[in-house]
Formats: C-alpha cells, sequence, structure tokens
C-alpha cells in the first residue's frame, strides 16, 4: 500500500468562480456608480474587485486529492475504485501541467498537476503505471489508453468543422467580390491548422 498526496488544478472550478467573480464584479460596480458617483469610485471597485478575484479564483481553483494504490484497488479521497474497473486512460501533459484522465465505469477524474509541484504525482505515475501492467499480466486484459480522436465528441466537432470549412468556399465564391487573395491566403492558413486534426479524426472513427 502506498499513499500519495496530489494538489489538482480544477478547469471546473476554474469556470464557475470566474463566472462568479465577472457578475460580481459587474454589479459592484455598477451599483457604485448608480449610488455613489459615476466616474473615480466605479473604477476603484472595478479594479479592487478584479484583483481580488484573481487571488480568490488562483486560491480556490485548487483540489486536493489523498490516493492510495494497494493491490488492485485505488482509493481516492477515501472512496475506492477497482483497477479493473478502469474503461481507459491516459496522459496529458503540457508545458505547464502534468495532466492524467481516469474513466471507470462509474466515475471519471481529470488530474491537473503543477509540475512546480508534482513530485509525489511522479512518483503515483510510476506506480500507477506499474499497477496497470500487473493487471494485465495476471487477468490477461488490455486497458486502452483514451484517445479523443476516437471519441463521438471529436467526430461531432470534426462535422462541425468540416461544414464551417465548406460553407467558407462557397461563401466566397457566392460573393465573388469578397474572393481576395488575403481572404484565399487565410483560409489556406486555416486549412492548413484544421486538415491533420480532421485527418486523424476520420481516420480514427471509421
Amino acid at each position: 500500500m502506498e499513499k500519495f498526496s496530489i494538489l489538482s488544478f480544477s478547469t471546473k472550478k476554474l469556470l464557475i468562480y470566474t463566472i462568479i467573480a465577472f457578475v460580481v464584479t459587474t454589479l459592484l460596480t455598477i451599483l457604485t456608480s448608480i449610488y455613489i458617483g459615476e466616474k473615480v469610485f466605479p473604477a476603484i471597485v472595478f479594479l479592487s474587485t478584479i484583483v481580488i478575484s484573481i487571488f480568490w479564483i488562483k486560491k480556490c481553483c485548487w483540489t486536493s486529492y489523498q490516493i492510495i494504490i494497494d493491490n488492485d484497488k485505488l482509493f481516492i479521497n477515501n472512496r475506492n475504485y477497482y483497477l479493473l474497473d478502469i474503461i481507459k486512460y491516459t496522459f496529458e501533459d503540457t508545458e505547464k501541467y502534468y495532466g492524467l484522465k481516469l474513466v471507470f465505469k462509474s466515475d471519471n477524474f481529470f488530474f491537473n498537476i503543477s509540475k512546480k509541484n508534482s513530485l509525489d504525482y511522479l512518483a503515483f505515475k510510476i506506480k500507477f503505471i506499474e499497477a496497470i501492467d500487473h493487471l494485465k499480466e495476471n487477468h490477461n486484459i488490455s486497458v486502452p489508453k483514451y484517445d479523443w480522436y476516437k471519441t463521438k465528441s471529436a467526430k461531432i466537432y470534426g462535422y462541425i468543422t468540416a461544414l464551417v470549412l465548406i460553407l467558407w468556399i462557397i461563401a466566397m465564391f457566392v460573393y465573388p467580390e469578397r474572393l481576395k487573395i488575403s481572404n484565399i491566403g487565410l483560409f489556406f492558413i486555416v486549412l492548413a491548422g484544421l486538415s491533420p486534426i480532421l485527418l486523424k479524426i476520420f481516420r480514427n472513427n471509421r
């Protein structure tokens, strides 16, 4: 049994707290301009609320996880999950964060760990991979890594993007006065950026 303490940045909390901060900042600024003054005070309230909101969001968007690996079980904040119940997992590292997505039959988790505070996570990652490999050897099963390009959402995104590109082409020919070199160049730049993504989506969804 090995225990790990992981601090994860929550994008859901970021979205929720950002919306709350935006609403509060807007309301306080409007109320200040109505009841106190129309020039200096609203600006002071607006800037002060933004600064406070930034610190508040940064503090509240982190979630602490206590994770234990015990043979064929994974305990996440005292809730136990069987490794056999993992449908898929993926590591999604970026420049500043380590990411791990775990999809169980009954639940799913996405961990966003800052690379500045990642020693426990890196140790957990090693033990987790070892546990998965051990599971594959002893139970003769495979746990697929999560691949967004094979999901329904990726397919929907692919169709919508392809439709937008087709409509863009039609619009350029329907309105020839807009068919300028700059517009054609922009289209090919966008097409060049999206083509690898679309090819990967439709190739994986055959």
